[in-house]
């Protein structure tokens, strides 16, 4: 397993990665492809995403969101902002002691919720349709 180091701006330190880097599981690729986007465009590809899941004319867009009523009483949201400047360019992925898939990234994946749009859009995806 390869490990590098990356000059950490904010905490003035070295952060290593390790793991195999931009070499990716495939199961772990369309989440990290997710990472990759900028706001403007996973928003675009989510209103394609549901729109092709059947949402149609139920998908609501508005500045910096979008609301899509479906036809179970239950409402999930995330959100496709990110605090991290740069786009992912470089991932590391490596397998925990337990089997558990790590992925980083020193441009920052957006762990915070683009893990929530890709959740949402695998469940979506499964057949179900959330509303509030």
């Amino acid at each position: 397993m390869s490990q590098e180091k990356w000059f950490n701006k904010k905490q003035n330190t070295y952060v290593e990665y390790k793991g195999r880097k931009n070499k990716l599981d495939n199961s772990n690729k369309k989440f990290v492809d997710f990472c990759k986007m900028s706001q403007k465009q996973l928003k675009n590809f989510l209103i394609m995403w549901l729109s092709e899941y059947g949402y149609g004319s139920d998908i609501i867009i508005g500045n910096g969101y979008i609301y899509a009523k479906g036809n179970i009483p239950i409402c999930l949201t995330a959100h496709m902002d990110t605090v991290h400047k740069e786009l992912v360019k470089d991932t590391y992925e490596y397998k925990d002691n337990r089997g558990h898939y790590i992925i980083s990234s020193p441009q920052g994946i957006g762990g915070d919720d683009r893990c929530g749009c890709y959740m949402i859009a695998q469940i979506i995806k499964k057949g179900y349709k959330p509303y509030d």
